[in-house]
């Protein structure tokens, strides 16, 4: 009954990982495109670019860029994330259990 309910978790969180893989990087390529789109990366390549400038007036450099970060997007990616390595973890948790001879 254990080595069951050990596979049924494990089908479970292993069907939960790949959803939210899948879901990372419908996400990943909608934050990337939003990003683009709002100038978050010219913003970053100034910092590689014209390192100085940024340093003197670091605020305003500051500000700006987190203005200009999709924050929705992002959220969804850190949650999609968050929820890949649990449902890893879980995985893993249940991986030698599902295996195990039975147990008279």
């Amino acid at each position: 009954m254990a080595r069951r309910r050990a596979r049924i978790r494990l089908a479970i969180s292993a069907g939960l990982f790949a959803a939210s893989v899948t879901l990372l990087v419908v996400v990943a390529r909608g934050v990337s495109a939003d990003m683009y789109q709002s100038g978050s990366f010219q913003y970053f390549s100034l910092i590689f670019s014209d390192g100085g400038t940024v340093l003197a007036s670091w605020k305003e450099f500051l500000l700006t860029f987190v203005e200009s970060i999709p924050t929705l997007g992002v959220a969804a990616a850190l949650a999609s994330i968050f929820v890949a390595l649990a449902s890893l973890k879980f995985s893993f948790r249940n991986w030698k259990p599902s295996f195990l001879p039975a147990q008279a």
